[in-house]
């Protein structure tokens, strides 16, 4: 996502395009996380028998982390998504005035 701040822009325009910018940064720094976890969760399910046994409860802990992290990905996204449809009508406010 390519946002600009342009000298015009308003203060509310500013601070929303900051916002937009920030809550992309998240999305993308969890989605690697999510990314880092299975791989984690997929190394530890592989080993032997034995070694499972081992590291059951770091394997158990990184399940744990990994739907924590989906769910507050999850919500970062549906919140993503309900500022694109305020953006939208701000836009089209602002294409009417």
């Amino acid at each position: 996502m390519n946002i600009e701040i342009h000298a015009h822009d308003n203060d509310v325009d500013v601070a929303h395009k900051i916002n937009t910018m920030e809550l992309e940064n998240w999305i993308n720094h969890l989605t690697y996380v999510r990314k880092e976890l299975s791989s984690l969760i997929a190394f530890y399910h592989a080993q032997p028998l034995e070694k499972k046994l081992e590291n059951e409860k770091a394997t158990q802990g990184f399940e744990m982390k990994q739907i924590e992290n989906d769910v507050i990905l999850n919500q970062l996204q549906r919140f993503k998504d309900s500022r694109g449809s305020i953006a939208e009508c701000q836009d089209m406010s602002h294409c009417m005035s």
